[in-house]
């Protein structure tokens, strides 16, 4: 695929559900993001990976998108 192909296809969730996704599908996320470049190289980053909506409480006050509420697995 190339970057205009790519480009192309690019879309934006708007919408979420329930379903939790799997512990390999959530590890392959992660590594991407690892692997990812960053701002001028700066490696420092903070993810959170919170399976519950009880355990996405704390979060919620720092996030002004509703999303958050709604959903199971958060990065």
């Amino acid at each position: 695929m190339d970057f205009l192909e790519l480009a192309r296809s690019r879309y934006s969730c708007k919408s979420f559900d329930s379903r939790q996704i799997s512990k390999e599908q959530l590890n392959s996320i992660l590594e991407a993001g690892r692997l990812a470049p960053t701002a001028k190289n700066l490696q420092e980053q903070h993810v959170y990976v919170v399976q519950s909506a009880e355990g996405a409480g704390p979060l919620a006050n720092h996030n002004s998108h509703k999303p958050i509420e709604e959903t199971v697995t958060y990065l």
